[in-house]
């Protein structure tokens, strides 16, 4: 499953804390970097913040600042790492 989140931990997404299921894999995508480590909040939040200051101080273009993140989430029973199910997106979809 993918949709697509605000990149702050204090967003609407509810998955920063824990996946639906036990066993599935909740990994993200931001800005080209893939997230999938125990400390993703912490990383995305930051990596968030960096943006929108670089887009305050003309670093990168205004729209670039507020762009989300795609939450992948992997079920239990696959085994493709986060780079695999990447790189299996379409052409448009990937970072």
């Amino acid at each position: 499953m993918i949709e697509f989140v605000e990149p702050i931990s204090h967003g609407r997404d509810t998955l920063l804390v824990a996946p639906p299921d036990q066993g599935d894999r909740v990994f993200y995508v931001y800005q080209g970097w893939i997230l999938h480590d125990p400390n993703v909040a912490m990383k995305l939040s930051a990596l968030h913040v960096l943006r929108r200051a670089m887009g305050l101080v003309g670093l990168v273009a205004a729209g670039e600042r507020d762009k989300l993140a795609m939450k992948v989430i992997v079920p239990a029973g696959c085994s493709a790492s986060p780079s695999a199910v990447v790189a299996a997106l379409p052409g448009k979809a990937r970072p």
